[in-house]
């Protein structure tokens, strides 16, 4: 999917968005989707503790193929209120000991959403720019 997104600061961005499987027939296939990304959207699903469980393994993944680029880690579904398993204390911890933001959102509501993508997107930016 490409997306355009209108920053103030940068002017008029677009970027082309992979949506990687979860599932472990296509973990040989992630390096290769990984090749010359800029940085990652890493998404767990917050009432499903095995999806928080992998996130180590993705961010391992992306880290060897990718090095320091940024990563962004989100929490999904937090309109279901009355079924999350992780809290986000324990969402930030795991993104402060990767040096990774952390943002919360609902794909269901649309909460925080495209936020997450322009904060990814400002990162990559920034950190291109202080080269």
């Amino acid at each position: 999917m490409k997306k355009d997104f209108p920053l103030k600061e940068f002017g008029d961005i677009s970027a082309q968005i992979w949506d990687l499987g979860g599932q472990e027939s296509f973990k040989s296939l992630r390096k290769l989707y990984l090749e010359g990304a800029n940085g990652a959207l890493i998404v767990f699903d917050t009432t499903k503790l095995k999806t928080f469980e992998k996130l180590q393994d993705w961010i391992q993944d992306f880290k060897q193929a990718r090095g320091d680029e940024p990563l962004l880690l989100i929490g999904n579904k937090i309109d279901l209120k009355d079924k999350i398993k992780i809290s986000d204390t324990q969402a930030r911890e795991l993104a402060d000991t990767h040096n990774m933001q952390y943002i919360s959102t609902s794909a269901k509501t649309g909460s925080n959403v495209e936020d997450a993508f322009i904060e990814l997107t400002k990162t990559i930016l920034n950190k291109n720019l202080n080269k």
